[in-house]
């Protein structure tokens, strides 16, 4: 089987991470939006606490923690990825 059939070898280094940074601000956006419904959700009167507002706590909590943890590894993906692209320069220049 050839090379050029394989999926890792349809995309390059620069496609790959344009595609992870735009995750990464997709990903951002999500949270800031989640967080700042949660925020607005946590300063909500103490009637309403009662009947509507509690599942809402927990999900836009729940989606802003998510939201971070998948930053945080996104990230971390990109970090990955620059070392690989400086060696893989490195490689080629010996």
């Amino acid at each position: 089987m050839s090379k050029k059939y394989l999926p890792h070898h349809w995309l390059n280094f620069k496609a790959l991470s344009v595609i992870w940074t735009v995750f990464f601000y997709l990903t951002l956006a999500f949270g800031l939006y989640a967080a700042y419904n949660w925020i607005l959700v946590l300063q909500l009167p103490a009637e309403f606490w009662q009947y509507n507002s509690a599942p809402l706590k927990q999900i836009y909590g729940y989606a802003a923690g998510a939201a971070l943890l998948a930053c945080t590894a996104e990230l971390a993906v990109l970090r990955v990825m620059a070392v690989l692209k400086k060696t893989k320069k490195a490689l080629d220049e010996k």
